[in-house]
């Protein structure tokens, strides 16, 4: 039996404090039981022939808590922001939000464990704590929304009120009764604009398709359409196009033109100094001075904020854009030093505070990360450079094949025509691949595109 909610503190909101600390925006509670409405759904899924290769629980252990686990008596659900992110440049290949950064699934662990010695320290009475995020069998948008944590909108994706979409989820699963949240009511009202927006066209249906999704295009090993390939557009991983319409993420969309505003403003900057006020030409135009801004605004707001600070000597920030595959989440650098907000002095007297106190920001902290890739460098990418790029990202999980070939995709929708001198030099060595070969390599090698 689980421990029941009047032994000791209100712990409820003990977890959801704690998990605040951690930079989770919301949490929820919900009661351990099997749910036959969720039950009835997939079953529906599963006749119709709606299920993707992806799941492989079975139907009882992704609607009943209690076949994950005997002894759960709560699913405690928690949401967890996708870091800010920056537009991909012209004619790079684009990221969705959910690959940007360190893997979410490995942030949320570290965070979840993190959370659970937190409760341990306070007397959490439970015997046992087990974790589950996005690769368990329960399905985790359902319990979101028992948990009152959102809804589910028109595009398919959960919704927390005053937060938006661009999150990942995290369970925990605990062997304590803790009262049940109330759902929060659905709020797209007649909103439509995620239905208009979708490329495929595939919301607003009574059966989603979710194996039609370009999301799913850009991760199956299947063979695409020509529809589907056209479809893709410069997409290598996942789409947004849904999320980025939604009202209810325009805080975060504002964020974000922020953010590159002062980038552009940074950049700006530095071309007048350069060139003695009066520099030629648009900086825009200049990707290495764009890289170098963000390096520089990256490290400005770490000192602002007191996130990722370490002792001197600073290690070589280097030409990535990307932080090092050891990047762990930014602001969880164990040596961090807070540099607290000077309402006097402003952002220039608390960088000098960081400097007075020996104190340089981490590099990894410090990244800002673009959602944009190098489309023929992606086509071109070895193990070793995957592994560098990709491998600690989400996008990583479905090998380099997949990311080459949705960047071949991409170079062929723009029909860049680097491709056909690519092609030639494979073919003559006999190793096009065959995720590429089976879009018609040969005939775009043997066309014209000069």
């Amino acid at each position: 039996m689980g421990v029941r909610e009047d032994d000791g503190p209100d712990w409820k909101e003990c977890m959801a404090e704690r998990a605040r600390e951690l930079g989770f925006v919301r949490v929820g509670f919900a009661k351990a039981e099997r749910r036959a409405d969720l039950e009835g759904v997939l079953l529906r899924r599963e006749r119709l022939g709606l299920v993707t290769p992806f799941v492989r629980a079975s139907l009882r252990q992704r609607t009943d808590p209690r076949e994950v686990w005997p002894e759960c008596r709560t699913v405690m659900v928690l949401a967890y922001p996708f870091p800010l992110s920056l537009p991909p440049l012209q004619g790079e290949g684009v990221i969705a939000r959910s690959a940007v950064g360190e893997d979410y699934h490995a942030v949320l662990r570290k965070k979840l464990a993190a959370l659970e010695q937190l409760l341990r320290a306070a007397g959490w009475p439970g015997r046992e704590i087990r974790q589950q995020v996005d690769t368990g069998p329960l399905v985790e948008r359902f319990w979101a929304v028992q948990a009152g944590v959102g809804w589910i909108g028109r595009n398919q994706q959960l919704i927390v009120p005053g937060v938006g979409s661009f999150l990942a989820l995290a369970l925990l699963l605990l062997d304590r009764e803790l009262a049940p949240n109330t759902p929060v009511p659905a709020g797209c009202g007649e909103c439509g604009l995620c239905l208009e927006a979708c490329p495929a066209q595939i919301l607003g249906q009574p059966d989603f398709r979710a194996d039609r999704c370009l999301s799913y295009l850009t991760q199956t090993k299947e063979v695409l359409s020509g529809r589907e390939a056209s479809l893709l557009g410069n997409r290598i991983f996942g789409c947004d196009t849904c999320q980025e319409v939604c009202p209810h993420n325009r805080l975060r969309l504002r964020q974000e033109a922020s953010l590159y505003e002062e980038i552009q403003t940074e950049r700006r900057r530095a071309a007048g100094a350069q060139a003695g006020d009066a520099a030629q030409g648009d900086p825009a135009e200049d990707v290495g001075s764009l890289k170098e801004a963000a390096r520089a605004v990256g490290i400005r707001r770490c000192a602002v904020e007191g996130r990722g600070m370490q002792p001197e000597p600073v290690p070589d920030l280097g030409a990535h854009r990307e932080p090092t595959r050891d990047a762990g989440a930014a602001g969880d650098v164990a040596r961090n030093v807070s540099i607290k907000p000077d309402s006097v002095g402003g952002v220039g007297a608390q960088e000098n505070a960081a400097r007075d106190a020996g104190l340089r920001p981490n590099p990894v902290a410090a990244a800002l990360l673009f959602r944009g890739v190098d489309l023929f460098q992606t086509l071109l990418l070895t193990k070793p450079a995957f592994r560098e790029k990709f491998g600690w990202t989400a996008a990583g999980w479905r090998g380099k094949g997949i990311l080459q070939r949705n960047a071949f995709l991409a170079l062929k929708n723009a029909q860049d025509k680097r491709l056909r001198h690519w092609l030639a030099e494979r073919k003559q060595g006999g190793a096009v691949p065959p995720l590429i070969e089976a879009y018609g390599a040969s005939e775009f090698a043997a066309g014209d595109n000069d």
